[in-house]
């Protein structure tokens, strides 16, 4: 889970972390690359902001596929718009809006894993 807005993050860890998930967290791109490289064992999503500062969500996903090709995503932003214009995304990979329900977060995070 990668979100620079802690109160955002708080939220999502909570509700994951309470329907069972394993969650590991960052505030931005470049801490979450430095949790992967210390961090031993599977990761099965990357949820993360679309927009944050020192890289943005769709970069980081491209970094964290170098090591986990398989790696699954569910973007997040707060501004329709940026889905659009961010290059590289790919139109069918799944996006939750914010703001969002804690049960919409959790049907997408379904959905994103299968």
């Amino acid at each position: 889970m990668v979100e620079d807005d802690p109160a955002v993050r708080a939220l999502v860890v909570r509700v994951l972390r309470g329907r069972g998930y394993t969650v590991v967290e960052a505030a931005t791109g470049l801490q979450a690359l430095e949790v992967l490289e210390s961090r031993d064992g599977r990761l099965d999503l990357v949820v993360t902001d679309m927009v944050m500062p020192q890289m943005s969500g769709p970069a980081l996903v491209k970094r964290v596929a170098e090591h986990y090709p398989d790696i699954r995503v569910l973007f997040m932003s707060g501004f329709a718009a940026h889905r659009a214009v961010i290059d590289g995304i790919d139109e069918s990979a799944p996006y939750l809006e914010k703001p969002f329900m804690p049960a919409d977060l959790a049907q997408a995070v379904r959905r994103a894993l299968q």
